[in-house]
Protein backbone atom coordinates (compact mmCIF):
# COMPACT_ATOMS: atom_id res chain seq x y z
CA UNK A 1 0.00 0.00 0.00
CA UNK A 2 3.11 2.59 0.49
CA UNK A 3 4.41 2.00 -2.22
CA UNK A 4 0.67 3.00 -4.24
CA UNK A 5 0.98 5.91 -2.29
CA UNK A 6 4.25 7.07 -3.20
CA UNK A 7 3.77 7.13 -6.83
CA UNK A 8 -0.16 7.67 -6.78
CA UNK A 9 -0.99 11.33 -7.42
CA UNK A 10 2.44 12.00 -9.48
CA UNK A 11 2.76 14.10 -12.69
CA UNK A 12 3.27 12.73 -15.69
CA UNK A 13 3.16 15.21 -18.84
CA UNK A 14 1.47 18.14 -16.95
CA UNK A 15 -0.82 15.53 -15.55
CA UNK A 16 -1.87 13.88 -12.06
CA UNK A 17 -1.93 10.09 -12.47
CA UNK A 18 -3.37 7.48 -10.58
CA UNK A 19 -1.87 4.01 -9.71
CA UNK A 20 -3.32 1.09 -8.43
CA UNK A 21 -2.65 -2.95 -8.86
CA UNK A 22 -4.94 -4.00 -11.42
CA UNK A 23 -7.30 -6.91 -10.39
CA UNK A 24 -9.82 -8.47 -11.86
CA UNK A 25 -13.53 -7.27 -11.98
CA UNK A 26 -15.37 -8.30 -8.49
CA UNK A 27 -11.72 -8.40 -6.63
CA UNK A 28 -11.61 -4.73 -6.10
CA UNK A 29 -12.10 -2.87 -2.71
CA UNK A 30 -16.14 -2.49 -1.90
CA UNK A 31 -17.97 0.60 -3.64
CA UNK A 32 -16.90 3.35 -2.22
CA UNK A 33 -13.65 2.13 -0.43
CA UNK A 34 -10.28 3.55 -1.20
CA UNK A 35 -7.29 2.15 -2.15
CA UNK A 36 -6.82 -1.52 -3.20
CA UNK A 37 -7.17 -3.83 -0.78
CA UNK A 38 -4.93 -6.57 0.46
CA UNK A 39 -1.94 -4.92 0.60
CA UNK A 40 0.32 -4.30 -2.91
CA UNK A 41 0.78 -7.62 -4.67
CA UNK A 42 -1.28 -9.79 -2.09
CA UNK A 43 -1.20 -12.87 -4.03
CA UNK A 44 2.59 -12.86 -4.43
CA UNK A 45 2.43 -12.87 -8.39
CA UNK A 46 6.18 -12.65 -10.01
CA UNK A 47 4.35 -10.34 -12.42
CA UNK A 48 1.96 -7.04 -11.34
CA UNK A 49 -0.66 -5.30 -13.47
CA UNK A 50 -0.60 -1.56 -12.36
CA UNK A 51 -3.51 0.66 -13.28
CA UNK A 52 -2.45 3.62 -14.66
CA UNK A 53 -5.24 6.54 -14.19
CA UNK A 54 -5.74 10.12 -15.44
CA UNK A 55 -3.29 10.06 -18.44
CA UNK A 56 -3.42 13.26 -20.93
CA UNK A 57 -5.09 11.70 -24.18
CA UNK A 58 -1.89 12.96 -25.95
CA UNK A 59 0.38 10.02 -23.70
CA UNK A 60 1.78 7.79 -26.03
CA UNK A 61 2.93 4.64 -25.07
CA UNK A 62 6.23 4.58 -25.66
CA UNK A 63 6.61 7.74 -23.04
CA UNK A 64 4.35 5.35 -20.77
CA UNK A 65 6.70 2.63 -20.95
CA UNK A 66 9.85 5.37 -20.41
CA UNK A 67 8.58 6.21 -17.26
CA UNK A 68 8.09 2.63 -15.95
CA UNK A 69 11.41 1.53 -17.26
CA UNK A 70 13.57 3.54 -14.99
CA UNK A 71 12.98 0.87 -12.69
CA UNK A 72 12.99 -2.66 -14.40
CA UNK A 73 12.09 -4.34 -18.39
CA UNK A 74 8.06 -3.90 -18.64
CA UNK A 75 6.20 -6.93 -20.06
CA UNK A 76 3.43 -5.08 -21.39
CA UNK A 77 2.22 -1.42 -21.47
CA UNK A 78 -1.51 -1.12 -23.05
CA UNK A 79 -3.34 2.05 -23.41
CA UNK A 80 -6.93 1.58 -24.02
CA UNK A 81 -8.97 3.41 -27.06
CA UNK A 82 -12.78 4.32 -27.70
CA UNK A 83 -13.47 1.45 -30.41
CA UNK A 84 -15.70 3.93 -31.64
CA UNK A 85 -13.26 7.45 -32.22
CA UNK A 86 -10.29 5.26 -31.78
CA UNK A 87 -9.48 7.98 -29.27
CA UNK A 88 -7.19 7.53 -25.91
CA UNK A 89 -9.52 6.44 -22.71
CA UNK A 90 -7.03 8.35 -20.81
CA UNK A 91 -5.97 5.32 -18.59
CA UNK A 92 -3.44 2.32 -19.20
CA UNK A 93 -2.26 -1.05 -18.00
CA UNK A 94 1.57 -1.49 -17.15
CA UNK A 95 3.00 -5.37 -16.60
CA UNK A 96 5.99 -5.32 -14.62
CA UNK A 97 8.10 -7.85 -12.57
CA UNK A 98 6.13 -7.25 -8.52
CA UNK A 99 9.94 -5.95 -7.45
CA UNK A 100 10.04 -3.71 -9.94
CA UNK A 101 7.21 -2.06 -9.63
CA UNK A 102 7.15 -1.85 -6.26
CA UNK A 103 10.80 0.53 -7.13
CA UNK A 104 8.80 2.40 -9.42
CA UNK A 105 5.98 3.01 -6.83
CA UNK A 106 8.03 3.59 -4.24
CA UNK A 107 9.25 6.97 -6.33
Amino acid sequence: DEAITKMDQTELGSRTIRVNESKPRGEGPPAGAAGGGGGFNAAGSADVKLYVGNLSFDTTQDTLQGQFEKFGEVSDCFLPTDRETGNLRGFAFVTMAAADAEKALGE
